[in-house]
C-alpha cells in the first residue's frame, strides 16, 4: 500500500535499497495506487500529494545512497 509511507517507511526504503544492492539502475516509486480516486476509498484522498511526495523522497534517498559518478542510479515515477 502506498500509505505504508506513514506507518512503515523503513520497509519501503529497504525494498528500494534491496533492488539497488542487487544491481538495478533504477527503482520505482511506491505510488502506483496513490491516486485521489483510489485513496478516497480509504478516506485518504486529501493526502494524495503528500503520500506521493513522501514515497518519491524515499526512492530518491535510496538512489542517492547507491549512486556514484560512474554509475548513477535513477527513480522512475509509478502512476
Amino acid at each position: 500500500s502506498d500509505a505504508l509511507v506513514y506507518t512503515r517507511p523503513e520497509w519501503i526504503a529497504e525494498i528500494h535499497r534491496g533492488f539497488l544492492a542487487a544491481g538495478c539502475d533504477a527503482v520505482e516509486t511506491n505510488t502506483f495506487n496513490a491516486s485521489r480516486i483510489v485513496l478516497d476509498d480509504f478516506g485518504m484522498g486529501e493526502k494524495t500529494d503528500e503520500i506521493n511526495r513522501l514515497n518519491a523522497r524515499l526512492a530518491k534517498e535510496a538512489a542517492a545512497q547507491f549512486s556514484t559518478p560512474a554509475r548513477p542510479r535513477f527513480v522512475v515515477g509509478s502512476v
